[in-house]
């Protein structure tokens, strides 16, 4: 962890990152009799409990302050007392809404006193702690730390101590702390991975350099798994040399920077904390930068881990983006290459083109290779590939899209069919491709008419990329009603507009039994509940008191396990900053709750296979219609919970927004005990489901949902301070102020907030609002 004394010039600091024991104790042994202070810079969790929760990023080593030539700051040293403030994040690959940053710094004396540096995020109180930077002048000190940042991305540096000298400053940066679920996760360990004055190794010579094995070595992961970056303390060891020096450390196969890694004084032993990428061999170089050979030893503090993408791959001409209006005539042969998870618990989850293939368990050694088949023809073809780890609590996933044929060639499918009952006095009409899909930007004219050939149409609707349901009020049960689509686009290559118009099909307006007694034309109905807390007569094999399905955020990783059986959702994982709150139910053994996730893309941005955010949203709440039916006829005494963030509290509130919400019947609604929103875009501040503490400002979307369309679910509760006779709302939103999308905070403060939600704080304030229902 540190030498210290050697060479007698003072006070010796180093940064150590240790593993905590069960108690939250850390051992020191001294090799001597010395007084020691521990200062505390920060600590890791074991989930997203921590102040800036996230990973670590490591970044190639770059000097961003220099006090003796102006950077960073104006040219001039630090006197006794002086303090200095400079830019961090936005600078030298580091955002400027990082956390923290781990670099080194490095003190040139300029005095003959000793003193030390205490670094703090600037407009802070500096902290009574201390980096100690021994006495002489001319003398530099390497110190390595990490050190919060303030709001706006800055840290300061002072010199406090009265009796210290005027010094000079470097900072080299050696990478970023992020506050999202990127970046790498630490990992504590120990070991010696080199010492030179051990046989075979010898001093490295002046000006030499020597590349040294970590990865695969004293228990860091090996090569491949995703290691981004390695904590060692460094030791120069220069007991008869009479020159100072310096070493650089970087990966192997990166470009040597200009900075320093560690500082040593003239017949000195001086020990040092870095934090250093490896290279993609597992190596890192180090360069002694002095004339004469010195000694060095390097041990392991720990490293830092995320899972690496697995890498997708098929023959030509099926690249990655490819489509040809011509359909592909031979079978597309593809390759997916998953990382070696060190942890031992890695499983790799595939699906093709929307059928899950099975799992396979990943070696922590080797990769493993997966072989896929595509047959010969017309379509969209896309494979998602995930790595996940439950003990890194981290999944990665790779898509790769590709495709042939063209949709205005291809036969078009109607909602409706020739035939067919509505089921709904409201049914939606959409349409959709038996070969491939509809392009990006094609649009939909429905006409709907009660005689076969379409005269004296009942309406026209304007182009649109959305379904559409017919308004209420203009069927009658019992008769026949015909319609079909106008269809004009690009085609797949975008190289040409298409124009289809398709026959007309009719259909027999029919009722749905189960929505005939729901009210659909009030937005104030209350769904008045005391839900059943007996789990006696419960059927099923994951029937309990009550299920909650978590509708997770965009571009938030799917489930990873096998679909339930009824084909709308994951039976576990896939929950995102939602898993808090299934992490809390774990930790509750009063209530016997099953949880599973939604099916549906979560997407922003569209691909080949056109889900888009639109598309994304119409497959979700597709889906959870479906899910919410599914269950309530699986488990017919269970309760409903329901939890979605961002995009997820969209899809829910398009669902339980009246009048839409009478889709889904007495039999289902009647279940619904609780729901909780996170993050919703369509956020109206002053509904009655926000909750306490929310921001004052609207959402991004809000003109998507009708203002208390969700107000009228309502329940009985129970619990400190509540009526058990008095109705309250059974959904609550909850949204950040400053949130980007629930308060249209357009800025990267407002990106932060919006994925700030998962907390194991808020996780708990969520489980004691639903549990209270569930009590009712």
């Amino acid at each position: 962890m540190l030498i210290y004394g050697g060479g007698g010039l003072g006070n010796t600091s180093n940064t150590a990152i240790l593993a905590v024991a069960s108690d939250g104790t850390v051992q020191i042994k001294s090799a001597t009799a010395e007084t020691v202070y521990l200062d505390l810079q920060g600590y890791f969790t074991s989930d997203d409990s921590g102040i800036a929760p996230g990973g670590f990023v490591p970044v190639d080593a770059k000097r961003i302050l220099d006090t003796a030539t102006g950077v960073g700051v104006t040219k001039a040293r630090l006197a006794p007392g002086d303090t200095i403030a400079f830019q961090v994040g936005g600078t030298a690959s580091v955002p400027i809404d990082a956390s923290a940053v781990a670099i080194n710094i490095t003190v040139t004396n300029r005095g003959s006193n000793a003193g030390y540096v205490t670094p703090f995020p600037t407009g802070g109180s500096r902290p009574n702690t201390s980096l100690n930077y021994p006495g002489g002048n001319g003398i530099q000190t390497g110190i390595g730390a990490q050190v919060a940042l303030s709001a706006d991305g800055q840290m300061s540096i002072s010199n406090p101590a009265a009796a210290s000298s005027t010094i000079d400053l470097w900072v080299d940066i050696q990478g970023f702390f992020t506050a999202s679920e990127e970046g790498g996760i630490f990992t504590p360990g120990t070991g010696r991975v080199l010492d030179t004055r051990v046989s075979p190794n010898t001093a490295i010579a002046g000006g030499d350099t020597l590349a040294v094995q970590v990865a695969g070595v004293r228990g860091v992961p090996v090569s491949g798994s995703g290691v981004s970056a390695v904590v060692l303390s460094i030791t120069a060891l220069r007991p008869q040399l009479t020159a100072g020096g310096y070493a650089r450390v970087w990966a192997d196969g990166d470009t040597e920077p200009a900075t320093t890694s560690i500082n040593y004084a003239p017949n000195s032993i001086r020990t040092n904390t870095i934090t250093v990428p490896l290279g993609d061999n597992g190596k890192v170089v180090i360069r002694n930068k002095t004339t004469d050979a010195v000694n060095f030893v390097l041990d392991v503090q720990g490293w830092y881990q995320d899972i690496p993408l697995p890498k997708i791959s098929c023959n030509s001409p099926a690249t990655d983006g490819y489509w040809s209006l011509a359909p592909i005539t031979t079978t597309t042969a593809c390759q997916v290459v998953a990382p070696p998870v060190s942890m031992g618990d890695g499983v790799l989850s595939l699906v093709v083109d929307g059928e899950d293939q099975d799992d396979v368990l990943l070696s922590d050694q080797v990769t493993t290779t997966k072989n896929i088949s595509i047959a010969a023809g017309p379509g969209a073809h896309h494979i998602t590939a995930s790595v996940r780890s439950d003990s890194l609590d981290r999944t990665r996933e790779a898509d790769y899209d590709f495709g042939s044929g063209d949709w205005s060639k291809a036969n078009i499918i109607p909602s409706l069919p020739n035939g067919a009952n509505s089921n709904s006095l409201t049914p939606t009409l959409t349409i959709g491709t038996d070969a491939a899909p509809f392009a990006e930007n094609v649009k939909a004219k429905f006409s709907l008419s009660g005689n076969p050939d379409g005269s004296a149409p009942i309406l026209t609707t304007d182009s649109t990329f959305d379904p559409f349901a017919i308004p209420s009020g203009l069927l009658n049960a019992g008769s026949t009603y015909y319609w079909h689509a106008d269809i004009s686009g690009p085609n797949n290559t975008k190289t040409a507009t298409a124009n289809v118009s398709t026959p007309w099909w009719s259909f027999t307006a029919t009722v749905d039994p189960d929505a005939a007694a729901v009210s659909s034309n009030s937005t104030s109905s209350t769904r008045a509940r005391k839900p059943v807390v007996s789990t006696k007569g419960i059927t099923g094999p994951e029937c309990g008191l009550a299920t909650l399905i978590i509708v997770r955020g965009s571009n938030e990783g799917k489930g990873s396990k096998t679909l339930t059986a009824d084909g709308y959702a994951y039976a576990s994982g896939g929950y995102g900053r939602l898993g808090v709150l299934v992490t809390q139910f774990l930790r509750d053994p009063t209530f016997y709750i099953y949880a599973e996730s939604l099916k549906y893309p979560a997407n922003i941005a569209p691909s080949l296979s056109s889900l888009g955010y639109a598309d994304s949203l119409n497959y979700g709440t597709s889906n959870l219609v479906g899910a919410l039916k599914a269950l309530a006829k699986r488990c017919p005494h269970s309760n409903i919970l329901l939890a979605g963030y961002s995009q997820g509290a969209q899809v829910i509130g398009r669902v339980l927004s009246s009048p839409t919400s009478s889709i889904l019947g007495k039999s289902v609604t009647d279940k619904i005990a609780a729901v909780v929103l996170e993050g919703d875009p369509t956020y109206y501040r002053d509904e009655a489901i926000d909750a306490a503490g929310s921001g004052t400002g609207q959402g991004l979307l809000n003109i998507m949902r009708k203002r208390g369309s969700m107000d009228g679910w309502k329940g009985t509760r129970a619990g400190a301070g509540l009526s058990t006779t008095k109705l309250y709302q059974s959904v609550r939103s909850y949204c950040y102020a400053g949130d980007y999308f629930c308060q249209t905070n357009l800025t990267s403060k407002g990106s932060t907030i919006h994925g700030s939600y998962g907390t194991q704080a808020q996780g708990k304030r969520m489980h004691d609002y639903i549990v209270s229902f569930l009590y009712g």
